[in-house]
């Protein structure tokens, strides 16, 4: 499946974050991959602000997420605020 143009992965984020973000989901607090949404706004962030959000999400209690993405999306919106 190609990727479109307006859309961003992982692999397009820097290898710390990258790292970090792997590191979310074998704890758990992620299921899967971020979207396009959440890596758009992780990569519009410098890179501490964002190593920090993910620092932030990475001590919420995932057990009481509806939706752990976005849920991640919320942190990075009000950093990114």
């Amino acid at each position: 499946m190609e990727q479109k143009k307006n859309e961003m992965g992982v692999k397009d984020l820097s290898h710390l974050i990258q790292f970090s973000v792997k590191n979310l989901q074998a704890t758990g607090h992620l299921d899967k991959e971020p979207g396009s949404n959440a890596c758009r706004l992780l990569n519009n962030l410098p890179e501490s602000k964002a190593l920090e959000a993910l620092e932030k999400f990475s001590s919420c209690d995932a057990s009481i997420m509806r939706s752990k993405e976005g849920y991640l999306i919320g942190i990075l919106r009000k950093t990114n605020g």
